[in-house]
């Protein structure tokens, strides 16, 4: 089951949440407000469904509270966590570069609060914001790089694509 929209507007925490993101990094207070216009509040329960693998990412979903699972569907059926997603990170910014389906299934972990930004208005937004758009791929394609990062960031499509071929060969 898909987490539905609580909320069109943010609360103070949210909103506090937003600007501190790394999304929004460099950008105005008026930007930042720009933003926060146009995302929804979604509370999703432990076992809901954000994303499953082989659909079209239909939005960044921004994680305010709580934990999302990262899986891949191993060809004996099996699930693999590749990683976990928690409060700061994102999910779905790779729309922004690609048109592939995202192979991945992203399940809320433990209960959670996510800002999501619908496809087309973060299509519009990272346009008309040059920055906010650059600090959105930076999350991608940099997630472990340079000092200060966390250990066990995520995998970039090169990464998921590179263990689903391990998966399919059998070497796991």
């Amino acid at each position: 089951m898909k987490p539905e929209v609580n909320d069109r507007k943010l609360g103070p925490k949210h909103l506090a949440l937003l600007r501190i993101h790394d999304a929004c990094q460099g950008l105005s207070p008026d930007e930042i407000e720009e933003i926060a216009a146009k995302v929804d509040v979604v509370h999703a329960g432990a076992g809901e469904t954000v994303h499953l693998a082989g659909q079209t990412i239909d939005a960044i979903y921004i994680v305010v509270e709580g934990r999302l699972r990262v899986t891949l569907k191993a060809p004996d059926g099996s699930r693999r966590t590749l990683r976990y997603v928690a409060a700061g990170d994102q999910i779905g910014a790779l729309m922004l570069v690609t048109e592939d389906d995202f192979p991945l299934d992203v399940i809320v972990d433990e209960k959670a609060v996510l800002l999501r930004l619908q496809k087309k208005l973060a299509e519009e937004l990272a346009e008309r914001l040059p920055r906010f758009r650059q600090n959105l791929l930076r999350k991608i394609f940099f997630r472990n790089g340079g000092a200060g990062k966390r250990p066990g960031g995520g995998a970039t499509i090169t990464a998921v694509r590179s263990t689903m071929r391990i998966f399919a060969a059998g070497s796991v």
